[in-house]
């Protein structure tokens, strides 16, 4: 049904684009389809480059995925990049960063 959505969205509402694939990119990492996961928030990362606010939560996304792949150096650098966006925007949801460099660092250690 994602799918589906993204079809549509592709054509009829270009701005939900981003969204739907970090969506999508969540569910891969969670069913350790991890090259799916990535190509997906990469793609997000691509149209919403100047969009501020979007560009944290792709990062984060990035981060969690990068991390489920065992990439942890990126992991961490994605995810101290959306931190610091997060922080720089004065947005309030700065906690998916912060949750994903937690999890990171409780694996590694």
């Amino acid at each position: 049904q994602l799918m589906t959505a993204l079809s549509r969205a592709r054509t009829r509402s270009p701005a939900r684009v981003p969204d739907l694939l970090i969506t999508l990119s969540r569910l891969e990492s969670d069913r350790a389809r991890l090259a799916e996961a990535l190509a997906y928030v990469e793609e997000a990362l691509a149209l919403i480059a100047n969009r501020k606010g979007a560009v944290d939560h792709a990062e984060a996304a990035l981060g969690r995925a990068l991390s489920a792949a065992g990439r942890f150096d990126a992991a961490r650098a994605a995810l101290e990049r959306s931190l610091a966006r997060t922080r720089e925007t004065g947005a309030a949801d700065g906690w998916e960063p912060l949750f994903w460099l937690a999890k990171l660092e409780s694996r590694l250690n």
